[in-house]
């Protein structure tokens, strides 16, 4: 299962379908727009109850719809608490955080195994530059790696 709320990117849920997850929840949304962190837990608790595995979920940092900012810390929360995997998807506002007075907007990040953000839409780079990070970079070197005697070396 992979979570997101009903105000991601559409690529989030084709990317999810893409990468062979089958399914993929949108989550209800606050007052605000936010991913309603209550709803999140009723899901996976239903999901897992269900017999499905939660896998990853997506908090936003800025929703192209409206700018919503879901509650990175309560979300990486529950990610930990369930073993899920936490993207961050800052494409959008992802870049203001370069600015010390908005990064409030994106908590501790301390519960976050990975971050995007698209410097293409606010500073002035080429299209398409893409910034991807992750806590640990050890899965994705592996996923990325092959066999040695392959190498051309």
């Amino acid at each position: 299962m992979v979570y997101a709320s009903t105000q991601a990117h559409s690529s989030i849920e084709k990317g999810a379908r893409v990468a062979g997850y089958k399914h993929v929840r949108l989550v209800d949304v606050d007052e605000n727009f936010a991913l309603n962190t209550t709803a999140l837990a009723q899901a996976i608790e239903k999901d897992v109850a269900s017999g499905l595995t939660p896998v990853f979920v997506v908090s936003a940092l800025g929703t192209t719809g409206t700018g919503a900012v879901d509650p990175i810390d309560a979300i990486g929360e529950l990610a930990r608490r369930y073993g899920l995997w936490h993207h961050v998807d800052a494409a959008w506002a992802g870049n203001a955080m370069i600015c010390p007075e908005h990064r409030f907007h994106q908590g501790k990040l301390e519960n976050v195994d990975s971050y995007t953000f698209n410097p293409h839409k606010w500073l002035f780079t080429n299209f398409d530059c893409n910034v991807f990070w992750v806590a640990d970079r050890k899965p994705l070197l592996d996923a990325l790696s092959f066999p040695a005697t392959l190498s051309s070396k």
